[in-house]
């Protein structure tokens, strides 16, 4: 994916938002794949739309994106999760409950067995 956040210490987090405590978060940003800018707190879809969309590592903290790396290109597939709860791809935001962009929900990835695209249950 194209929208990319580095962490501090070089991994794919933002630099300037991430502290790496569980659900702690600041006023981190992340850009979209066409440009547009993403808050941590409320994804932009089209014509600037909040989704209040959030995304959660494995462990419980906070994300901005799916496939964020531990090492350069290692994704850990970490879900994202919509504010009605459905499990989204960060290629395949919401603008609305059921409508799709460039991806798929993540159960039907999950389903097909794709690689790289299954969250991690729990």
């Amino acid at each position: 994916m194209d929208a990319r956040c580095w962490h501090k210490d070089g991994r794919e987090m933002l630099a300037q938002g991430w502290t790496g405590d569980a659900g702690t978060r600041m006023d981190a940003r992340c850009w979209h794949k066409d440009g547009r800018e993403m808050l941590a707190q409320g994804w932009t879809g089209d014509a600037g739309t909040r989704m209040d969309a959030r995304c959660w590592h494995k462990d419980g903290r906070e994300m901005l994106a799916q496939g964020w790396t531990g090492d350069a290109g290692t994704r850990m597939d970490a879900r994202c999760w919509h504010k009605d709860g459905r499990e989204m791809l960060a290629q395949g935001w919401t603008g609305d409950a059921g409508t799709r962009r460039d991806g798929r929900v993540h159960d039907e990835y999950r389903l097909k067995g794709r690689k790289g695209r299954t969250g991690l249950k729990g």
